[in-house]
């Protein structure tokens, strides 16, 4: 998954204010910053814009202590009210809790506005989406891309779900992921360092950049230039190692394309898919049952150590999903 800190924090992204702003300019505001953001920024990202440009409109009390909890309350009522404009245009900024987590996503949070608020913000998942409701599925890739773009796309969404989502023997020293460590702190937090060895299998839900070249749907160069674009639109990302997996906007926009036609698995706390996180092996044929990494610490603390519908812990019957 893209790097959550990069893409949506940095002063260059701050809103100039004026001390005149009305509570409409700052929803203008709000909403042109996270277009900014290809339609995806961190909650945190995102009220710290809106503390700016309260900062710069001068409605700050001298010396008046900041409530994060009180100005995040009222940035979602701001989001509310920008929903309400956007109903009529069938578009929505979904609130959404990201696959990783949020130890995964605060660690990767930059605060820009260490003036005014502590910069050990409260671990926060939490991310607003820009959606278009208009469309189905299929009418969101055609109003977008070509016919041949449109094949090339679902070539590549086929390969990159069926072409290695087989279970496999995991080898730590030949894979590495952000997702295993943090499934890893995770269970080793609920077993201890002395039960817990980690998972024995994989999934994965990434392919070679270099594998998805080799299409007969579009030119290649075609094909690295639409690549870059759903990078941009936030629809697919590339891996350090080059690896191009399903990016958070397109499993929030096209889960209902994802369900209809692939054997996804569903994260059992949320009711997303998971391409993130851990599945479990267990009577995976009658239940594609999985848990996105933030779920599966609020499961292992609150619910259980077992895999839904099982006997078996997670880690005896658990695999990472690697997407």
């Amino acid at each position: 998954m893209t790097d959550t800190g990069s893409d949506e924090t940095g002063t260059d992204r701050v809103v100039e204010a004026s001390p005149y702003l009305t509570d409409l300019d700052v929803r203008r505001y709000l909403l042109q910053f996270i277009l900014q953001c290809k339609g995806i920024v961190s909650e945190n990202s995102l009220l710290s814009c809106y503390l700016t440009l309260e900062n710069d409109a001068g409605r700050f009390l001298k010396d008046e202590p900041l409530s994060l909890t009180a100005w995040r309350l009222k940035l979602t009522d701001h989001v509310s009210k920008l929903n309400l404009q956007l109903s009529p245009l069938n578009y929505r900024i979904t609130m959404v809790n990201h696959p990783m987590g949020k130890s995964y996503v605060s660690r990767r949070f930059e605060n820009f506005i260490t003036d005014l608020v502590d910069a050990n913000w409260p671990p926060n998942a939490r991310f607003y989406v820009y959606t278009n409701l208009k469309y189905d599925s299929q009418m969101k890739m055609a109003t977008s891309f070509s016919a041949a773009d449109i094949g090339f796309l679902k070539w590549s969404i086929e390969k990159i779900l069926t072409e290695s989502s087989y279970v496999q023997q995991f080898e730590r020293e030949e894979e590495s992921s952000d997702v295993i460590d943090e499934v890893d702190n995770i269970l080793r937090e609920k077993y201890g360092d002395e039960h817990y060895a980690g998972l024995k299998h994989f999934v994965s839900y990434r392919i070679g950049s270099g594998e998805l070249m080799q299409t007969n749907e579009i030119t290649q160069t075609r094909a690295e230039e639409l690549l870059f674009e759903l990078s941009e639109r936030k629809w697919l990302y590339r891996s350090p190692e080059g690896k191009i997996g399903l990016d958070v906007r397109f499993l929030i926009e096209m889960k209902d394309y994802l369900v209809e036609n692939f054997d996804v698995p569903l994260c059992v706390h949320c009711n997303e898919v998971v391409l993130q996180g851990i599945i479990c092996l267990e009577a995976r044929e009658e239940h594609n049952y999985g848990l996105h990494v933030g779920c599966l610490e609020h499961y292992v603390k609150h619910v259980s150590d077992k895999c839904p519908g099982s006997d078996k812990t997670f880690q005896e019957a658990g695999a990472y999903a690697i997407g």
